[in-house]
């Protein structure tokens, strides 16, 4: 009898475990994706360049602010786009 409860519960767990992405609510997954995205820029770009604003949208990565070159432009959105899930990058950052 106890190997039955055992196994109906390792059943139920392995179900539950396989449904996790069914029950996910979408906006969770949005601002989990928004720092994930925002903790790969900042790895990305040097200490001492201005803050790279990042907004996320089923997908889509906007990256804005500003920035002293090119080079760092570019590597706020290499690594945008470098993080799963990131289905866009919108690269909207000016160069000053």
């Amino acid at each position: 009898m106890r190997s039955g409860t055992i196994r109906i519960c390792l059943i139920t767990a392995l179900f539950l475990s396989g449904c996790a992405g069914i029950f996910s609510d979408p906006a969770t997954d949005q601002a989990e994706l928004a720092v994930q995205v925002k903790a790969a820029v900042i790895r990305a770009i040097p200490r001492d360049a201005p803050a790279i604003h990042v907004d996320v949208k089923n997908g889509t990565v906007h990256l804005g602010g500003f920035t002293e070159t090119d080079t760092v432009k570019k590597q706020a959105e290499k690594a945008a786009r470098s993080v799963e899930g990131v289905d866009r990058v919108v690269n909207e950052i000016e160069v000053k």
